[in-house]
């Protein structure tokens, strides 16, 4: 009887022990993330009265020229208190044209959250490539090659590739940040690849992504989410969706998604995962970059299928002038075949070029005047 109850006695210490741990562990999990998570919460704030852009080395908001740097400062510290955030040091140069934040968490003790955030006055927009036009040639394709971020070292060989290509990086996966960081430096364009949500995804078991866009969310829930996302691939010159066959059907959903993508200056690409789409009319309101997928290379892995897939985009690229091709990163035989096709394109007369410089870019005369007067508050 004594043993039995020494017995439960040690089990009982075990279990207060194994529950002390966990607790400490949450706490020191919550320590760490609330801190960037009010960051994030502070940038959305700031971001619906003046534009911000992720760049290499921070945060660069853009104010109109006559503003005072003053004021965009002293409202910037008002959120930023807000969030429990203060400001560590700032600096206005000399030419008065730009300031320097250093920001700290308050809440953060083991993790202190340190960001940079420049301020610019009459910053000119950025652009994306001028729209690639035939010229000698007698069409344009773009490759897009999707699933980036996780480890593989396939992606190396992509990269090598003598010809522009685009490399879509999937968030909050191993290896996002870095991968997107080596695709820019190798000289490829980096797309983020956004996770939205399938159909019925629910009954046929398809796994979601953290924070993934679904038809659910409210506008401030998708546009905090895109931010987040695009923190996560750093370079990024436009957005495509992973999956969505739900979510590009749904206006609502969209119109928040590509709003979010303009207010970024970037692009979108439609992998066309439903063919009742309403991306492209959503983007022609909203005056935003946009193209479609017209070819998926690896449906099935085989070479030959893929071979085949890749003539069909020759073929769609020489009637209608331009293509859209869109393979992934994970299969071997997409590779072979983008490898052994780039002097077959170039003896057809087809120019391979960066997704950016196949993008539509739809002028205010397709936009309507309603929409003109509303695309002040994300233009």
């Amino acid at each position: 009887m004594v043993k039995s109850r020494v017995k439960r006695n040690k089990k009982r210490v075990a279990w207060i022990l194994f529950s002390i741990i966990c607790l400490c562990s949450f706490l020191i999990v919550y320590i760490q993330v609330r801190p960037d998570r009010s960051y994030q919460d502070a940038l959305f704030e700031i971001n619906k009265d003046y534009p911000l852009k992720h760049t290499r080395d921070g945060i660069m908001i853009s104010v109109n020229e006559g503003q005072e740097l003053k004021k965009v400062l002293s409202f910037i510290e008002k959120i930023m208190s807000r969030n429990g955030i203060f400001i560590h040091a700032s600096e206005i140069k000399k030419d008065e044209n730009s300031v320097i934040l250093v920001l700290e968490a308050e809440q953060s003790l083991l993790n202190p959250v340190r960001r940079k955030i420049y301020i610019s006055r009459g910053v000119k927009r950025t652009k994306v490539h001028d729209q690639a036009r035939p010229g000698p040639y007698k069409a344009v394709v773009c490759f897009i090659i999707d699933d980036a971020g996780y480890q593989n070292n396939l992606i190396r060989d992509f990269l090598c590739l003598p010809v522009k290509i685009g490399i879509a990086v999937l968030p909050f996966v191993e290896r996002s940040g870095e991968t997107a960081r080596m695709i820019h430096e190798s000289g490829k364009e980096v797309l983020l690849h956004i996770p939205m949500e399938p159909k019925d995804y629910r009954t046929r078991n398809i796994k979601l992504f953290p924070d993934e866009i679904l038809n659910s969310m409210t506008e401030t829930e998708i546009q905090k989410t895109v931010d987040r996302m695009l923190q996560q691939a750093p370079y990024a010159a436009g957005v495509n969706n992973h999956q969505g066959s739900s979510a590009t059907e749904d206006e609502r959903t969209m119109q928040a998604v590509l709003r979010q993508v303009k207010m970024n200056r970037l692009f979108f690409i439609d992998s066309m995962t439903s063919s009742r789409s309403v991306t492209e009319k959503i983007a022609r309101q909203t005056g935003l970059s946009y193209g479609k997928r017209d070819v998926f290379l690896d449906n099935k892995s085989d070479y030959q299928y893929i071979k085949g897939q890749m003539e069909r985009l020759i073929r769609v690229a020489l009637s209608q002038g331009r293509a859209i091709g869109i393979g992934h990163v994970n299969n071997v035989n997409t590779f072979k075949v983008l490898r052994d096709y780039i002097p077959v394109l170039e003896e057809r007369g087809i120019q391979v070029v960066f997704p950016s410089e196949i993008v539509n870019k739809f002028s205010d005369k397709e936009v309507t005047e309603y929409v003109k007067e509303n695309m002040v508050c994300f233009n």
